[in-house]
């Protein structure tokens, strides 16, 4: 693993805790990664985590990764940044733009049916 960092977003959280689901999201990250993080269109979507295709299907973002409590959860909407010494080391996103972003997460959340309320996430991402 990398140094310690934060993730933040504008979306959904899951706690994920069945395993069969965190070998869809270390699936779907390979995937992505191959596909130099393109959506998916080939025969390996129907083997990603339903809830990132229904996220990429939109144009949503998603990460995933562990607490410090070693919890799983998965990120859904905008990535606002990533902070940290192997990342950036500060992050503004002026008002108006904020807005618009909020926005547009806000309407294609809805449109990939996710209904769960929607928050400013920022996590941390432990080196363990």
């Amino acid at each position: 693993m990398g140094a310690e960092a934060f993730v933040v977003y504008y979306g959904v959280r899951y706690e994920v805790e069945d395993p069969s689901e965190l070998d869809m999201l270390e699936y779907s990250s390979m995937s992505r990664q191959s596909n130099n993080g393109s959506p998916i269109d080939g025969l390996d979507a129907d083997q990603w985590h339903p809830k990132v295709r229904a996220a990429v299907s939109v144009g949503l973002e998603w990460t995933w990764g562990i607490t410090q409590e070693e919890t799983y959860y998965l990120l859904i909407g905008k990535e606002l940044g990533w902070l940290g010494w192997e990342h950036v080391g500060e992050v503004a996103i002026p008002t108006q733009e904020l807005e618009a972003t909020i926005a547009e997460t806000k309407r294609q959340l809805h449109v990939a049916e996710f209904n769960e309320p929607v928050a400013l996430h920022a996590h941390h991402e432990p080196d363990f």
